[in-house]
């Protein structure tokens, strides 16, 4: 048992927790209006009211829907995780909990009453049963509504989906090295600095990787890396440059990351680079600072127009240990040395960079400067990437695993019925 405290703010609680190693606490007020079931029964609670347009097909509303379905197991309220991936034929819902998990198979096209049907095809018989389902589009937000499966209404938020970029967006004015987001990945190539060493290739997504672990996945994309090496070891790389092109934006680069790391007689010191970063690209939207590592994100939004901090939350995901979170992994190999009591040692290494587009958000931008013992750089480190060309090309990917999935089961379930029983 631990203690907080808490002040009242219209509907919401804001506190601390009173016990080393937690942070503060925050809650909202439950609306009342909500049903929830207790004991396995629905509570006698007004429902939901629904709004919106009726869909009558999935494929006007593609996208991965997510929300929480409010339950009680005895006197415990537990909120379990339900994800609805909709594509053009079809979609499959999901529920996770730690009682039951569930997954139905839904029909491209609703029945004459507005109904979907919702067809078991994972999940224990005493927890998980046939039915149907209204899809109701408010927007952001698309309500199950008037379905057994859950015996309430249920309220789902977009987390991803197809989104269009209007042609003449504007990008903003950040370069890594020379290179900035929106310019060709074939620019890589004119960088002048020699000597230098340049490498192309391509990150797809494995066709056999049918479970995303931590919902991460390599960026389906076209990648270049330009490499320098160290002046007194060039088998070892001191600087390291990868672009990467979504398909979806042609050969358009959306995420590039650098690695650098200064030759010990001339590393700048770290103060005066980040008043050079500071100088170029203004007062940072987030700054953190751990041991010897000093990080720095700039956000933008999608008019390129520098967001400050008190609306970096706009970028930031709500949770970002969020085991449903959909991210992207960039990464790049290379050659790297490590100067310890004056002699260098070469190594492999792999640098791997997490990208989570949010849907509120345009670009980021971020450095991050690790310092040795008198205040020069010892390791540098910066990302830039495209929120919405890197969502849609996770979207890509998802999508074409639902596809695969809801024709597999489709599929089987038609055999099924069409089994005939042998004597």
């Amino acid at each position: 048992m631990v203690g907080f405290t808490l002040n009242q703010a219209g509907n919401a609680l804001n506190g601390k927790v009173d016990f080393g190693g937690c942070d503060s606490i925050s809650l909202k007020r439950q609306d009342k209006g909500v049903n929830t079931i207790e004991n396995g029964k629905t509570a006698n609670q007004p429902a939901t009211v629904v709004q919106g347009s009726a869909l009558t097909n999935t494929q006007d509303s593609p996208g991965i829907w997510q929300g929480l379905l409010s339950s009680h197991l005895g006197a415990i309220k537990r909120a379990s995780p339900v994800t609805l991936t909709l594509i053009d034929t079809g979609g499959i819902l999901h529920l996770d909990s730690l009682t039951q998990s569930c997954k139905w198979l839904i029909s491209g096209q609703a029945n004459q009453q507005g109904q979907f049907s919702a067809t078991v095809y994972r999940g224990k018989p005493q927890h998980c049963k046939n039915g149907t389902i209204s899809l109701n589009n408010d927007g952001d937000k698309l309500v199950l509504a008037d379905t057994p499966l859950f015996n309430q209404p249920l309220v789902l938020q977009r987390h991803l989906g197809p989104v269009e970029r209007p042609a003449g967006e504007p990008v903003p004015e950040l370069k890594i090295l020379g290179v900035g987001l929106g310019d060709m990945v074939d620019k890589l190539q004119d960088l002048t600095e020699a000597p230098k060493q340049f490498k192309a290739g391509q990150h797809d997504n494995p066709q056999g990787n049918r479970r995303f672990v931590n919902a991460e996945m390599p960026l389906n994309a076209l990648y270049s890396t330009v490499v320098w090496p160290f002046k007194t070891h060039p088998d070892a790389h001191q600087d390291v440059l990868s672009a990467y092109a979504v398909r979806l934006r042609g050969n358009h680069i959306s995420a590039i990351q650098r690695i650098h790391r200064p030759m010990p007689d001339s590393a700048p010191n770290v103060s005066a680079y980040v008043q050079a970063l500071l100088a170029q690209y203004g007062t940072p939207s987030q700054e953190t600072a751990k041991h010897k590592t000093r990080t720095f994100t700039w956000h933008y939004d999608r008019q390129a127009k520098l967001l400050p901090a008190s609306q970096a939350a706009r970028c930031s995901p709500a949770n970002p240990n969020d085991r449903d979170q959909l991210r992207a992994r960039i990464s790049t190999e290379y050659t790297w040395f490590k100067l310890y009591h004056g002699k260098v040692t070469v190594t492999e290494q792999t640098a791997n960079s997490t990208l989570i587009p949010v849907s509120d958000c345009g670009f980021t931008l971020t450095y991050s400067l690790t310092a040795q013992d008198n205040g020069t750089v010892d390791r540098l480190s910066a990302v830039a990437f495209d929120h919405t060309a890197i969502a849609n090309s996770i979207w890509q990917d998802r999508a074409r695993y639902t596809r695969t999935e809801v024709s597999q089961q489709a599929k089987r379930l038609e055999q099924g019925a069409n089994a005939k029983l042998r004597l």
